[in-house]
């Protein structure tokens, strides 16, 4: 009995052991994520220029970051690797605050767009209004030669006058055409950075959805394992799914009329369809292993008629849906447990795998 807590301890501390190691998060990309979002907010904060129209975004971006550093923070491990469930929280949290930063910028551009486009307006309005005036001139002079009988000079200095008008009102007309243009590239501009911040917000609102499926994938995995360790069964943990290893002699005991079930029996099938029912996302491979002599006892239709038993106790006392329980026997297949530990080798595996994918 000593042998046996030996080697079922063991068993968990290596679990405990390298488990952690094969789900290590990557650190320098998740610092990578967060030092990029710092220097975002840093151009978004010096670009603002202190305007109070920004500031519940920036400081929204601000603790979204802080949010990000503390996560990481909080699940550095002993060794310095982060947590590997940490991960897409972290990510979730740089991934709003450079949403915010994106959304703001926008903002600030499409304002600098909208002011330069409002000068340009005003600065039509005074060449259009200076126009007025020398159309009215051209015309007064019109007038006056049409009503006046003045001297040779005095025509030729008013018609001097008025070329130079006219060559002034045509530059100031070329020069507002040129200025409506600026004004419909600005206007397209304009557009453009709306169009590409939608996209931004839309594409980041599909990957905020894959991180929240992704993180609620994990914690769904994690309270799994934690319901499976807490039945008190030596269990074995893989990706595709985890093995409880009952002994045999807790279910099931050999009589003349064939195998019957054991006292405490009952209580083991309701522990196990209480996780099954918590967790319905689970089927269930049950194996009944023989060993030894004599060879009636432990053999292929040995084993298979105890399975048979076991799934009716699971399937009537443990109420579970019988399309996700399969049961066979495997004989005296090779020992799990070395040969001196004899009887620890006629065992029940009940293996729980995730119907669409593994843990």
């Amino acid at each position: 009995m000593k042998r046996i807590t030996f080697i079922l301890s063991s068993l968990l501390f290596c679990m405990v052991c390298i488990y952690p190691v094969a789900q290590a998060a990557d650190k320098a990309k998740v610092l990578l994520a967060i030092e990029n979002t710092k220097t975002n907010l840093g151009n978004l904060v010096e670009k603002s220029a202190g305007g109070k129209e920004y500031q519940d975004d920036i400081i929204t971006a601000q603790n979204y970051l802080k949010l990000a550093e503390s996560e990481y923070k909080k699940n550095i491990g002993i060794m310095g690797d982060l947590k590997d469930d940490a991960e897409p929280t972290i990510r979730h949290y740089t991934d709003m605050a450079n949403i915010t930063v994106a959304i703001v910028m926008s903002r600030i551009e499409k304002g600098n767009q909208i002011r330069e486009a409002e000068e340009i307006d005003q600065s039509i309005l005074k060449m259009k209004a200076r126009i007025k005036v020398f159309d009215d001139k051209n015309a007064e002079i019109e007038r006056l030669k049409a009503e006046s009988g003045s001297t040779r000079g005095t025509v030729d200095s008013v018609s001097k006058e008025l070329a130079a008008l006219k060559s002034e009102n045509a530059l100031l007309k070329k020069d507002v055409l040129v200025k409506e243009k600026t004004i419909g590239d600005l206007m397209g501009d304009n557009k453009k950075v709306k169009d590409d911040l939608d996209g931004i917000v839309a594409q980041k609102g599909v990957e905020f959805v894959q991180v929240q499926s992704k993180l609620a994938s994990a914690t769904k995995a994690r309270e799994f394992l934690i319901d499976i360790s807490e039945l008190g069964q030596v269990t074995r943990i893989s990706t595709a799914g985890a093995t409880l290893v009952i002994p045999r002699d807790n279910f099931v005991k050999t009589a003349k009329k064939g195998p019957a079930l054991v006292l405490g029996a009952e209580k083991i099938a309701g522990d196990i369809a209480a996780v099954v029912a918590k967790n319905p996302e689970y089927r269930l491979d049950l194996k009944v292993y023989g060993y030894g002599a004599p060879q009636k006892n432990e053999d292929v239709k040995a084993t298979e008629t105890m399975a048979t038993v076991i799934k009716n106790l699971l399937l009537e006392k443990g109420k579970i849906n019988a399309s996700l329980l399969n049961a066979s026997g495997a004989g005296t297949l090779p020992a799990l447990f070395p040969k001196d530990a004899g009887n620890a080798n006629r065992r029940v595996e009940i293996t729980f795998t995730y119907k669409t994918s593994p843990l």
